[in-house]
């Protein structure tokens, strides 16, 4: 195939024409984005027991073909990318992010580009992890906690070298170690700098607000426990909040067939929203003794939901661009915790009590809103378990992030 080069030493219309080649190259790179992201819930949903291979077979075949794109020589794509930036003031907004997209892009898939064998070991550890990670589920039921965890160090250990091996290439590029470009592909011109700072400014805030929680807590009656809810009454309830969220934000079902959007609905231990703007899958955690659990699960993917469909909302010019897709998995979990922190204020039980004891069909004292917010705001003091308890979120968290660092690094 012959190369199609644009010379360096070009002026404006050089540049353009370089930026127009790059935004039909990514276009393409984007649709087998958008298609890997579909499959990843049907690998996620697959029982326990049913092979992952054909699942796995097809993310891999995205891939390569997303490395193909970006190794084409015809292409020539470092070429056309060195062009295009010379003259990135002359694009606009939208097309400027586009190319900044577009080189992130090519440094984060450096590793697979200079060596492609590595697509197939990121996808087979990450369905093999999969599979693993389900079977741990079923230790920690049976055998606790520690079982559980004793049976997920291979796992780990092989995810860590799969990712050092991946981000190897992109942290030369970058100049950074392997901990600091893994954070860059998840969370887009982050630092760990940043991560330090948010940290060392709550140690002192979480020593006194853990302080105050046990002063509350010993002053405050404890709120009445509810009783277990069928999860299949559970559910249709969740699926009312999932509709009327979409409805309340102009996503009712003709917008939905105009836009050629698919919503497919599941369930699983935890929950998961998981896609890209035109086809989402949406899973919410059901446990017969824990509603409000579910509760705040669905509340929280509702907000990846209504993220995810924005996106259709850009203007049509960016949309199936890399600009055009979600800026780091910080953000997407920020628009999830803002839904999942509006479902647990009073005013949101004082709202919707009424309606939960009505779809339920239970009464009492127990489901009124005072005493649905108190059980949703109670931290359970008397659990200190390090992976469990919300008192030892934040350290357990920074220790985490450490380790990890070392372990990268």
């Amino acid at each position: 195939m012959m190369k199609l080069s644009i010379s360096i030493h070009g002026g404006f219309c050089a540049s353009r024409e370089a930026y127009l080649r790059l935004r039909g190259i990514f276009a393409d790179f984007q649709r087998f984005a958008d298609q890997y992201d579909e499959l990843q819930p049907q690998k996620w949903l697959l029982p326990e027991g049913v092979d992952l291979s054909r699942v796995v077979a097809k993310m891999k075949f995205c891939r390569r073909e997303q490395v193909k794109l970006l190794s084409d020589p015809a292409h020539d794509i470092e070429n056309l990318l060195t062009v295009a930036e010379r003259d990135i003031e002359n694009l606009n907004d939208w097309e400027r992010g586009n190319l900044v997209q577009f080189r992130r892009i090519l440094t984060h898939f450096s590793g697979f580009i200079v060596d492609p064998v590595l697509i197939d070991l990121y996808e087979d550890t990450l369905g093999n992890a999969v599979h693993q990670w389900k079977q741990t589920l079923e230790t920690a039921n049976t055998q606790g906690r520690e079982a559980a965890f004793a049976q997920q160090i291979p796992i780990l250990e092989c995810v860590f070298e799969m990712r050092r091996q991946i981000a190897e290439e992109p942290a030369r590029r970058m100049n950074k170690k392997i901990s600091e470009a893994c954070l860059d592909y998840l969370n887009p011109n982050t630092h760990y700098g940043d991560v330090e700072a948010v940290f060392e400014a709550l140690k002192d805030k979480h020593r006194h607000m853990f302080a105050g929680m046990q002063k509350q807590d010993a002053i405050t009656p404890r709120p009445l426990p509810l009783p277990p809810i069928a999860a299949d009454k559970q559910l249709a309830f969740f699926e009312t909040i999932i509709q009327s969220f979409l409805e309340a934000a102009g996503w009712h079902e003709a917008a939905l067939a105009h836009g050629d959007i698919e919503i497919k609905t599941s369930t699983t231990q935890t929950g998961f929203c998981w896609g890209h703007g035109r086809n989402i899958t949406l899973a919410v955690g059901v446990d017969e003794n824990n509603f409000l659990d579910g509760l705040a699960y669905t509340m929280h993917e509702c907000g990846h939901l209504l993220y995810l469909l924005e996106m259709n909302r850009l203007p049509k010019d960016i949309q199936g661009q890399p600009v055009a897709q979600f800026n780091g998995f910080g953000i997407h979990e920020f628009a999830a915790m803002f839904f999942e922190q509006a479902g647990l204020r009073r005013r949101f039980f004082e709202i919707m009590s009424p309606t939960i004891q009505e779809a339920l069909g239970v009464s009492g004292a127990e489901w009124s809103a005072e005493n649905l917010y108190r059980l949703a705001n109670r931290p359970n003091l008397e659990n200190t378990e390090w992976e469990t308890s919300e008192q030892v979120l934040m350290p357990n968290m920074a220790w985490r992030i450490e380790a990890e660092r070392k372990i990268l690094d």
